[in-house]
């Protein structure tokens, strides 16, 4: 069961017990339990209350943002006794394809602070090498991915901001901006693979997974329907709606139809994914 009227803020804590079951690894489950502990080379200094400010008529854009990271549980108020201190960032305005702004946070100067770690992910070459002709594949498309992983209570203080007329306030779950974030999501969503058969193949990417698999059934393979489940299970919102498949072996294509239920900017309700693999090489 997907269960997506539970907020996605932090919403794998509340699954922690499946989590249990599918993973041994430690620094994965302590993130479940826990949430994800900023990992500093060097705490920052306080910084005091820095307030984003834009002019009037793009003000009303980042109060729509603040409106829905409250209603998807991603931010909580700070503590007004504690206002003064922890680590404020400003947003700032960048122009989407529409011509509309959109508000992104800027943690540049926290990133600053943030330990480096390089993570290696499956690339293209990879997923080209684990598909088979005749193999069937679905790419698993999860909505505000990194918000589903909680963020440590006592650094939430580290992710703050303010906005004109906003009361302050403080990521509680992962945002998009810390140098760390992908590695965070990449590492936690394949410690949830593992419930996948070796009939299967994996392969990790951000924001998606791709899952392909020799078997079909009503035109759905198993694998298919073991990674939505699974996904689900373990507190992943996972968008698509439904799960329509295309395979063309004869010119070696892979092809997977999800409509989507995300609002994208030309308004398209499918998303296609193609691999395309020269049949000659092996």
């Amino acid at each position: 069961m997907l269960l997506p009227e539970i907020p996605v803020g932090g919403r794998l804590s509340l699954f922690l017990k499946e989590w249990t079951k599918i993973t041994n690894d430690q620094w994965v489950l302590s993130i479940i339990k826990e949430g994800y502990k900023l990992e500093f080379q060097q705490f920052p200094p306080k910084t005091g209350v820095k307030i984003t400010s834009v002019p009037a008529k793009d003000l009303e854009i980042l109060h729509l943002e603040v409106k829905e990271l409250m209603e998807k549980s991603a931010v909580e108020y700070v503590p007004q006794a504690d206002i003064l201190n922890g680590f404020y960032s400003t947003f700032f305005l960048v122009p989407k394809k529409t011509g509309d702004m959109r508000p992104v946070i800027n943690l540049k100067p926290l990133n600053r602070y943030l330990r480096k770690q390089h993570f290696k992910m499956d690339s293209l070459s990879t997923v080209l090498n684990v598909v088979k002709q005749g193999d069937w594949a679905i790419s698993l498309d999860l909505k505000d991915a990194y918000m589903h992983i909680p963020v440590f209570q006592k650094h939430r203080q580290y992710l703050r901001f303010c906005v004109k007329n906003s009361p302050c306030l403080q990521f509680s779950a992962l945002p998009f901006g810390p140098t760390s974030a992908p590695r965070v999501f990449y590492q936690s969503s394949i410690g949830s693979s593992c419930t996948f058969t070796s009939t299967r193949h994996q392969t990790g990417s951000i924001p998606g997974r791709l899952v392909s698999s020799k078997s079909i059934i009503s035109h759905v393979s198993p694998g298919s329907r073991d990674s939505v489940e699974s996904s689900g299970k373990v507190g992943f919102h996972n968008q698509s709606k439904k799960i329509l498949f295309n395979s063309n072996t004869e010119n070696n294509i892979y092809r997977c139809i999800i409509p989507s239920g995300f609002r994208n900017s030309n308004a398209n309700t499918r998303k296609s994914v193609e691999i395309t693999k020269n049949s000659q090489s092996k």
